[in-house]
């Protein structure tokens, strides 16, 4: 199909700094229709009716821009998706450039083993292959599913095992027959001896840290870490000698170890030992209401470097009789 509209000529005024005139110059624009979106398209073209000549024959049922970028990025996604499946795996059939956008952009794929219509990115779909640690095939649930239920189907004991090498501390709360196999989809009840009983499936024991969803709230927040009364924690004053300022904190750690990021030198003022994290933040709160007055309102940013606790920041000294040490 001839998609050429009009060649269109149009006089317009052009300033030449070198004479300081100016003169009428004719314009010559292209008017073609996109071969794939059919939107109307504007190209300047030069007076040489030769070069005119070949403009025409180069524009005829050529797509856009971003068309042809999107073009050359459907068709090498489909390369790279053919390259890792086999040709009767999945059916790209549904997929066009009218709901192709960009690599990003969810697109209907039909899992052909499962029968099932599934909309993934192509982008996505072409990285999420099947390996060990991530079972997900070409983004089809169905594929991901059986590959993990094949993946992780251990018995009972198996299980527990795992349990008690991953998280000691946790331990199975639902009655199971030790002759049970189990998939990793099965949601059991499970029993933390820091924050009792709570439901997960046996999947998140082996891809989460603490598994115990209170257990990653309490060392992710502040919030958590103050409620904390399974563990000791210090509470420490520091002097910086170059900044003539003091800083109050807690930390479970030690203070070389908390201040491992501070770019000045310090002295350590005084530490007291609590037998629990929380106690420990409930004096530094007291502490902080106590001093309210001595605490920097304006800190000029970058002034601890990457350490934290720019908030901590007294202008006097703390001494050691105001803690409480209840």
């Amino acid at each position: 199909m001839n998609n050429l509209i009009k060649l269109n000529e149009t006089l317009v005024d052009k300033y030449y700094p070198s004479t300081g005139k100016t003169y009428q110059i004719t314009k010559k624009q292209l008017i073609y229709e996109c071969s794939i979106c059919s939107e109307e398209q504007t190209v300047n073209i030069t007076t040489s009716k030769q070069w005119i000549k070949g403009s025409i024959e180069y524009y005829l049922n050529k797509p856009c821009k971003n068309c042809d970028k999107r073009q050359k990025a459907f068709d090498g996604l489909l390369i790279k998706a053919a390259s890792k499946f086999s040709n009767n795996e999945f059916d790209y059939s549904a997929i066009n450039l009218t709901n192709f956008i960009s690599g990003t952009t969810p697109v209907p794929i039909k899992c052909n083993k499962h029968n099932l219509i599934f909309n993934t990115s192509l982008y996505n779909h072409t990285a999420k292959y099947y390996s060990p640690n991530n079972p997900n095939k070409g983004g089809c649930p169905e594929c991901a599913k059986e590959s993990q239920q094949q993946a992780e189907t251990f018995t009972v004991q198996d299980w527990k095992r795992r349990l008690r090498d991953l998280f000691p501390h946790i331990t199975f709360s639902t009655a199971l027959q030790i002759t049970d196999k189990l998939e990793g989809f099965t949601r059991l009840n499970f029993d933390c001896e820091h924050h009792g009983p709570f439901e997960s499936n046996l999947h998140n024991m082996s891809k989460s840290v603490y598994f115990c969803p209170l257990c990653a709230q309490d060392n992710n927040s502040w919030g958590g870490r103050a409620r904390r009364t399974d563990i000791g924690g210090t509470l420490y004053f520091i002097h910086i000698p170059l900044l003539n300022v003091w800083k109050l904190g807690v930390t479970k750690h030690t203070v070389e170890e908390r201040q491992r990021d501070l770019p000045h030198e310090y002295e350590v003022v005084w530490t007291v030992k609590f037998t629990t994290l929380k106690a420990a933040y409930a004096e530094e709160t007291r502490l902080f209401r106590v001093y309210k007055d001595h605490r920097l309102k304006e800190v000029p940013k970058g002034l601890l470097g990457k350490a934290k606790g720019i908030t901590e920041l007294l202008n006097c000294s703390i001494p050691l009789t105001e803690v409480s040490h209840s």
